[in-house]
């Protein structure tokens, strides 16, 4: 799959509006999937796929939870320290 296979750059293309050297990659948020792995998925059966998936979700569970707790944690002690100094009287400025 490349970058001339997608329907919407076809009517950019005539507008002049792609870069004809331009390469499809990490930072450009297209998906690029060599032809060897896509025949690798389709040749899997749906319990091989569901099986791939379940390990995929869980790889993607282990690296975001750990960031997503601190950051909650962050959060819950911002607004405590907001409301406790309320309390001593401090004001916003304003």
């Amino acid at each position: 799959m490349n970058r001339d296979s997608t329907t919407t750059v076809e009517p950019d293309r005539e507008k002049g509006l792609v870069n004809e050297n331009f390469e499809a990659g990490p930072y450009t948020g297209e998906i690029v999937v060599s032809q060897e792995a896509l025949d690798q998925w389709n040749g899997m059966s749906i319990e091989e796929k569901t099986k791939f998936e379940r390990k995929l979700l869980w790889k993607l569970d282990f690296r975001l939870v750990p960031w997503l707790s601190l950051l909650y944690l962050l959060s819950f002690l911002d607004r405590t320290n907001i409301g406790n100094a309320k309390l001593q009287g401090v004001k916003a400025d304003d």
